[in-house]
Order: structure tokens, then sequence, then C-alpha cells
């Protein structure tokens, strides 16, 4: 059986004050910095493979600025970009790396040009000396439930509407989440933590106290310092299907980053650690239809901006998704190639998908998967918007407006690519 190398390294990629966040329509200029902004590599090698997993405080890392990390990566590491995996956390207080979530026209000012084009080589360092630092570990994996931090933000209101910033208390039903917390631990041959994955699903957007304007890693930025005090070793976080959960509370990263924190720790004492029985990645391409908005009910744009509470604020968000939609408008009609990866590490499989996948679909997916366990990632090296259910477009809202840029069915038909990926890996 083939022994397993792991290496780790950290790199600082916090942006300077000035520079946009990241995850909002209208743009936030950063005004002061709460945390640092990180990026960790982790470098796995069965003496065959090399696969490098990049775990990074970032809303979304989009092509082609994915593409060229994952090249740079890739030579660094001396090893295939097709097995180079970036896992953004989809923090919504870290730096705007020039992802085209609304408009395909945003601003950039010369300060965030400098820190994109400085991007690939920050990373590709750290991915080298990672390479420098590998040490034969075993793994494990475990899993726990994490239940009282996040909740279906897209509940149906006593208003009729389907919930966009609205409080839980106007809530009339709740929708499904999935609180599983897992965890796969690499340690050395004294059972010393060299690196510590933890996959939960959850938007990274529950901010600091009076902090939109402010520089942080979110709560699984807090997450990862925690299990880091506590067992040592670097934390990879990786997320898990959000597109329609959130925290359940605002304001309070640190206090629900710790939560996550102590649940995984807790977790990783029901390890067994093994030798490696495999390593393998997969990559599987699939055309899908560019949404039709000219069927687009317009008026929900006004029922969900409806939902923001200050009359300005919601004028000029409004104002900004009827002239997103009139952008759409404008486009042909087309396919879109999205590309959907996998990775096996001894028996357990990851899937990896590029948008923000709701998590209906992600329960299908590891419930359907012929190899278990598989953890659902999402944001994974692209981003293609949100991946709504075939009924979520039908019961409206936020994340199934211009956010949503594929064809209903779209996210069926992601499940069923993914299942097919993830088969792969057993050849």
């Amino acid at each position: 059986m083939s022994k397993l190398y792991a290496g780790t390294r950290r790199i600082d990629i916090t942006p300077k004050l000035g520079h946009n966040l990241a995850g909002w329509h209208l743009r936030r200029e950063a005004e002061r910095c709460i945390t640092p902004i990180l990026a960790r590599a982790l470098v796995l090698d069965n003496g065959t493979l090399r696969i490098v997993i990049i775990s990074c405080d970032l809303l979304a890392v989009q092509e082609p600025l994915s593409i060229l990390i994952r090249e740079e990566a890739a030579k660094a590491a001396g090893t295939n970009a097709d097995n180079v995996f970036i896992f953004p956390s989809h923090n919504h207080y870290g730096p705007d790396v020039d992802v085209k979530i609304f408009s395909d026209n945003g601003i950039q000012t010369s300060l965030e040009k400098e820190y994109i084009n400085n991007l690939p080589g920050m990373i590709a360092a750290c991915v080298k000396e990672a390479c420098q630092k590998m040490q034969e570990v075993l793994y494990g994996y475990a899993f726990g439930k994490e239940e009282d931090v996040l909740i279906n933000s897209r509940f149906r209101r006593k208003d009729g509407l389907i919930n966009w910033v609205g409080d839980i208390s106007m809530a009339s039903e709740l929708g499904l989440v999935d609180p599983q917390l897992s965890v796969i631990s690499f340690v050395d041959e004294n059972r010393k933590p060299v690196a510590t994955i933890y996959h939960y699903g959850c938007h990274a957007n529950c901010g600091e106290k009076d902090g939109l304007k402010s520089i942080s890693w979110d709560w699984c930025g807090y997450a990862s310092e925690a299990i880091e005090k506590s067992l040592g070793g670097e934390a990879f976080f990786i997320l898990g299907p959000c597109g329609d959960i959130h925290p359940k509370e605002y304001g309070v990263s640190k206090e629900m980053g710790e939560k996550v924190a102590e649940a995984a720790v807790e977790i990783t004492k029901n390890i067994n650690y093994k030798d490696l029985g495999n390593l393998s990645t997969a990559v599987n391409t699939v055309e899908l239809k560019r949404r039709d908005f000219t069927k687009y009910d317009r008026t929900q744009i006004r029922d969900f901006c409806s939902q923001v509470e200050d009359i300005e604020t919601r004028q000029e968000i409004e104002k900004f998704c009827y002239e997103l939609l009139n952008e759409e408008l404008k486009k042909p009609a087309g396919h879109v190639k999205v590309r959907v990866g996998a990775i096996l590490i001894g028996d357990i499989a990851i899937s990896c998908i590029p948008g923000e996948l709701f998590v209906e679909l992600g329960i299908e997916i590891k419930q359907r998967s012929s190899l278990k366990p598989v953890l659902v990632a999402e944001i994974v090296n692209d981003y293609i918007g949100y991946i709504p259910t075939n009924k979520a477009y039908t019961d409206g809202g936020y994340q199934v407006s211009t956010v949503a840029k594929l064809e209903v069915g779209s996210g069926e038909e992601i499940v069923e690519k993914a299942l097919e990926t993830i088969e792969r890996l057993k050849m």
C-alpha cells in the first residue's frame, strides 16, 4: 500500500485599505482591517500522484484568474493543473478579486488590479514552500453535527414572500438545512496533527459588529484559528452547499467560528487513523443552457428589494438589479461549459462544484453517491452563480434572480454530472 505524504503552508494575502470588499451589489471600500486574509496550501502525495488543495478567505475565484492560479500552483508543485483545487470560504468581508457575480462591467481600481495580478504568484510561492515540508502522514475521517448556527435563509415569510434579508422572526415556515460537520485529519507518526480539513455548509457572511466596511476572515477564519490553537497544524476549510444556507445570527463571526471549531475538535476524538488506500482526481465537463431572462418576472426584483429597510440603500439596489436584468437581456442565447471535479483521499470522496449549490442538491449527491463518505464542496475552481433547485425558480426570490445565470433544471444536471465524476474516481 502506498504511503501518504503531506506538506502545508500559509500566506497572508490581506489587501490594502480602500480595496473593494466582495459579495455585495454596491462598492464597499475597506476602511479598517480586523483580521488578516489568508491562503493555505495542503499538498498530498502518494508517490504516483500529487494533489494541491488551496483554502482561502476569499468570496470566490473565478476563471480566468482561477486558471492562472492553478497553473502557477501546478508548476510550483510539479503536478498537473487538473490536480489543483481552490476552495474559497465564500467570505463576504475579503477582497473582491474580479468575481463577476452581478455585472460583467465592474469598476476596478489600480490598487485592485495590482492585487489580482500578484495573487497567482503569491499562492504559488505558498504551494512551493508546502512542497518543501512534506512528511509521512496517516489520515482519518469522522463527522458530527453543529445545528445551532445556521438556517435556511429562503424561508417563507409571513407576508408570503421568499426571504432574502429578513430576520427569522418573520418566518411562517422554515426550509431544509444540513448541519453535518465533517473532518479529515492528517497526523504524523506520533499522532500529532499536520493538517485538519473541516467541511461545513454555511455562508461566510456573518460579519463583525459594525463591520460592514471592515476586512475580516469571517466565521470560518475564526474557526480555523481556534482549531489550530487546539490541535496544532494547519486548518483547511471546505465550504459545503450553502446557496440557501446562512448564519442564524449576524455580527458574531468570532463566536460562530469558535462554536464550529469546538464541534470539529470534538469530532477528531472519534477518528481512527489508517494508511492511504488511494489518491485520485477526476474532472468532467457539462454544457448547460444559459438562462432565458425574457421569461423572468421583473416584479420579483421589487419584491426582494422591499425587504431592505434603509430606503436609500433599497432604491440603489433595486435600480442596480434592473440594470443587471437589462444587461442579461442583451446577451445571446447559448451554453456555458461547466467543469465539475472530484478528489479521492483514501476512501473519502470530495465532489467539487463551481457555484452556489442549494442544500437539497448537495444532500442528493451525498445520498446517491456510490462512494461514501462524500463531501460536497461548492465554489471550487470557478464561480458560475447560484445553482438552485427547479422548485426554487418557481418560488422566486433573490437567489433565482440575475445571480442564477443557468436555465431551470441546470442544478439537477449538475447533480448527475457530479455523480458521474465521482464514479470516475474508481477507475
